[in-house]
């Protein structure tokens, strides 16, 4: 299976760590690799990388990276990353072919995880989004920050950073049918809304939007230099040695 990684943004809070928010390290390892080496390892076998801002230099990086790790990246770039995350996603729809998975260039997360998505049902037309329930214990978590889920009856009924009442939190991990594309094109034509969670809007009120719960498994959005040394102190020197590997 195919990865599709969101790499396009700035990261201004974090523009004084790293030439881009993708290229800041994590334990020494910049965080596209940390997503890269973990996504490889539960499986998937190639990866379409979309960059946007200081895209040339993360792009030679991701050539060398892809030599290193004998492993197939395509690198697509998107000139209009300040307009929306969905607008880089529909940068590979013309790479990525049958179902493949989802992810952001910024969260770390439990390999196990993903294997675990993975072997989901998906259904034509519908998408699986990896949702943490655990709201009230994951005090890793910026609730101000994070991008909330309400789950209701087995599926996701609405998503978006200020819903007022939700029961999980969005992990930025997605099982993916081509579906994900003609929801983003919906999204900004009708809603003007160019974000994943636009598009996640309107597969909810089709009824195509399902939760996977990931337990008590890690996970981070990587957002500032608080979150990065938080990172730093769950991960230990055997992940460090794994992804020098």
């Amino acid at each position: 299976m195919t990865g599709l990684i969101i790499a396009a943004g700035k990261g201004s809070r974090m523009a004084a760590l790293g030439p881009s928010k993708p290229l800041v390290p994590l334990l020494g390892v910049p965080l596209i690799e940390w997503v890269i080496r973990t996504a490889h390892r539960s499986g998937l076998d190639s990866f379409c990388v979309v960059t946007g801002h200081n895209g040339d230099h993360l792009g030679s990086f991701l050539e060398q990276l892809a030599w290193r790790m004998q492993v197939g990246i395509t690198v697509v770039r998107n000139e209009e990353w300040q307009r929306g995350n969905g607008l880089s996603v529909l940068k590979g729809r013309e790479v990525v072919a049958g179902p493949f998975v989802l992810l952001m260039a910024d969260h770390v997360f439990d390999a196990e995880t993903l294997i675990r998505l993975q072997r989901e049902p998906l259904k034509d037309g519908e998408v699986v989004l990896a949702v943490d329930f655990g709201v009230e214990s994951n005090d890793r978590i910026d609730s101000e920050d994070v991008t909330k889920v309400r789950v209701e009856d087995g599926m996701i009924a609405a998503i978006g950073k200020d819903l007022p009442l939700y029961n999980g939190y969005d992990t930025g991990l997605f099982l993916c049918s081509s579906a994900i594309f003609a929801a983003i094109d919906t999204s900004c034509t009708l809603s003007k809304d160019f974000t994943v969670s636009g598009a996640m809007r309107v597969l909810c009120r089709e009824g195509r939007a399902r939760p996977f719960d990931i337990g008590n498994r890690f996970w981070m959005d990587v957002d500032n230099e608080q979150d990065l040394r938080k990172a730093e102190e769950v991960l230990d020197s055997r992940c460090r040695e794994f992804l020098r590997a």
